[in-house]
C-alpha cells in the first residue's frame, strides 16, 4: 500500500517508491541524500534525493520539482526480538503477537549505511543549496556534503579530491582530550598538490576549516 504526497514535503529518512511513476509501482528506498535549489528562470525548485532500496540496498537516484506527486510506502512498523542468525537467515519474534518470522538477511553495498552523517547549507552568489551526505565517518561525510554542493558552480572541483589526513595535538600539557587539535590534509587536481591547516578544540571544526580552505585554493588562478 502506498499514498500520494509532494517530493518537497519527504526529508532524509523519508521513504518513497523509486524510480517514480504515475501509479504505485517502484521499489520501497529510504532517503539517504537530499538537497534542493530555489526557484530559477526555467520553472520551479528542484529536488534532488538518493534512496537506497530496503529489500536490495540498490541507491536510486532521483531529481525533479518540489511539488512532483511521489508515492511513499505505508509501512507498519514493529518490535522483534532476534532469536537465531544461521548463515543470511535471520529468525526474529515479533514482541506483540510472539509469531516466529524468518527473514533474509539485508547486505548493503560497502559504504552505505543509510544515515546521513553530514548536513551543508551553502550560498553560492544569489542561491542558496541544501546538500546532505554519508561517508566513511563524519569528515568524509562532511567534505562529500561541501563538495556536493559546491561541484554545482565549480565543475572544476570535479577533479579535487584528498590524498592524506593527519591530526596532531598542539598543546598536550594536562590538557587531555581537551587539547587543541590540527588537522593537515593534502590535495590534487590530479596536476598539483597542495596542503591545508585547521586547527581548534573540535576536529570536525580543524577539518571543516582545512577542507574549505583546500576547496578556495582548488579555485584560485594558477
Amino acid at each position: 500500500m502506498s499514498k500520494p504526497t509532494e517530493l518537497g514535503s519527504l526529508k532524509i529518512g523519508s521513504y518513497i517508491l523509486l524510480p517514480v511513476s504515475d501509479q504505485p509501482t517502484g521499489d520501497p528506498c529510504r532517503i539517504t541524500e537530499y538537497d534542493t535549489s530555489k526557484p530559477g528562470k526555467h520553472g520551479s525548485a528542484k529536488a534532488r534525493i538518493v534512496g537506497v532500496g530496503i529489500f536490495d540496498g540498490q541507491k536510486r537516484p532521483h531529481v525533479g520539482p518540489v511539488n512532483m506527486q511521489v508515492h511513499v510506502p505505508l509501512i507498519d512498523k514493529r518490535a522483534a526480538q532476534i532469536i537465531s542468525i544461521v548463515g543470511s537467515n535471520v529468525q526474529v519474534m515479533d514482541s506483540e503477537t510472539f509469531e516466529t518470522i524468518d527473514v533474509d538477511m539485508i547486505t548493503y553495498p560497502e559504504g552505505t549505511t543509510g544515515f546521513p552523517d553530514s548536513y551543508g547549507l551553502l550560498k553560492i552568489d544569489d542561491e542558496i543549496i541544501f546538500t546532505v551526505a554519508e561517508g566513511n565517518g563524519p569528515v568524509n561525510a562532511l567534505d562529500s556534503a561541501l563538495r556536493k554542493g559546491l561541484i554545482q558552480a565549480y565543475s572544476e572541483l570535479e577533479n579535487v579530491y584528498l590524498t592524506d589526513y593527519k591530526v596532531r595535538i598542539v598543546d598536550q600539557g594536562d590538557k587531555g582530550t581537551d587539547s587543541i587539535v590540527r588537522v593537515l590534509i593534502e590535495s590534487t587536481d590530479g596536476n598539483r598538490r597542495w596542503s591545508t591547516v585547521g586547527a581548534s578544540g573540535n576536529i570536525i571544526e580543524a577539518s571543516w576549516q582545512a577542507i574549505a580552505d583546500s576547496l578556495e585554493y582548488a579555485l584560485l588562478p594558477h
